[in-house]
């Protein structure tokens, strides 16, 4: 079964060397729990959710209202959107508009690939809102991370050396909430996972779990 991942994630690149693809496929697409057919049919029930959603003023209305009440029944102050994908459309980056500027309490961050993308203006809308941190991603292992006026200070992988502590603090966030500051400078990680913390939602917000995943700073 494919991924939901490739379709939600367009610009992604495939190649020697490339972050998402230099091991054959990307993590969000066979390796570990993203392997298992439950997981692939959650994820694409969610993404085909999603997809419905935005073909109408109403359901875009549903689908707003849904995170907003998902990640404000939460408590969580800190949240990275997405576990994988990026922000397939226009038309979806306006709805999470609307959802941070209803959350004006909770710092967001975006890593993104769509810095590519020729409506990037909607994406630097995003990234001005107080709350929000949009940072473009690199493609390749090593590459200086990207540069993009209007969004936050890019990150990258590398296969020596990087930034981010999570890998000495067991895969964990911990203190550090770099990622969600606009101001903070460029990032390098490595090859890290990590899970994070669960909450228990009712039905209604069991659809937008996975699409949106949740880090605590409590």
């Amino acid at each position: 079964m494919v991924a939901a991942c490739r379709p939600s994630c367009p610009f992604r690149r495939n190649g020697p060397n490339t972050i998402c693809g230099s091991c054959g496929s990307c993590y969000a697409d066979n390796l570990g729990r993203y392997s298992q057919a439950l997981i692939k049919r959650a994820q694409w029930a969610r993404f085909e959710w999603t997809r419905e959603c935005l073909r109408s003023a109403e359901g875009t209305q549903v689908f707003v209202e849904t995170m907003v009440e998902a990640i404000d029944a939460s408590g969580y102050l800190y949240m990275r959107v997405r576990d994988s994908g990026d922000l397939f459309y226009a038309a979806y980056t306006r709805a999470w508009i609307r959802i941070c500027q209803a959350l004006s309490w909770v710092r967001f961050r975006f890593p993104t690939r769509r810095w590519q993308a020729p409506w990037v203006d909607t994406i630097k809308e995003l990234a001005a809102l107080p709350n929000v941190a949009v940072r473009p991603s690199a493609i390749h292992f090593d590459d200086e991370p990207p540069r993009v006026d209007g969004l936050a200070a890019g990150t990258t992988a590398s296969t020596s050396e990087y930034t981010c502590p999570a890998p000495r603090q067991h895969n964990s966030c911990g203190e550090c909430r770099r990622c969600w500051s606009q101001s903070a400078g460029q990032l390098a990680t490595t090859r890290i996972s990590y899970t994070a913390p669960r909450t228990r939602l009712n039905a209604r917000h069991e659809r937008a779990h996975v699409v949106a995943v949740i880090v605590s700073s409590r």
